[in-house]
């Protein structure tokens, strides 16, 4: 991740990393506002999950899994009735893995870009 180009949209303290064994091996950007992707969205009405990424050296370890657990139980400990992500829509790879992990399709679309993007959430309670 370069973070120069990461700090025109993000603060430091949206950034949530994993560490083994003393280096960061993956990282993640958790916010309480996402106006592209969800506009009708107030600011702290939901997290949103951005740019999960993992050293491809410590790729099939699980450490993406762990992150996503992570935004999830950070959600529902400080009491949003949801957690929310948006990745292209043709990241079969990447869809498959928040469909593992509990998210649920919301919708598609295009949002300001030539890529169709799937939104998913993951309800703390039944309806969505």
């Amino acid at each position: 991740m370069n973070w120069e180009a990461f700090s025109q949209l993000y603060t430091i303290s949206d950034y949530y990393v994993g560490i083994e064994e003393g280096r960061v091996v993956c990282g993640l950007f958790i916010v309480d506002e996402d106006a592209l992707y969800w506009p009708n969205m107030k600011k702290g009405a939901s997290l949103y999950l951005h740019k999960i990424c993992v050293d491809p050296a410590c790729a099939g370890k699980g450490y993406a899994d762990a992150m996503i657990q992570y935004f999830i139980d950070k959600g529902r400990r400080e009491g949003y009735p949801d957690v929310r992500l948006d990745v292209r829509e043709h990241k079969d790879k990447l869809r498959r893995m928040y469909e593992r992990n509990g998210f649920q399709l919301y919708k598609t679309g295009r949002f300001l870009s030539a890529f169709t993007t799937a939104l998913y959430i993951y309800p703390f309670s039944k309806e969505v």
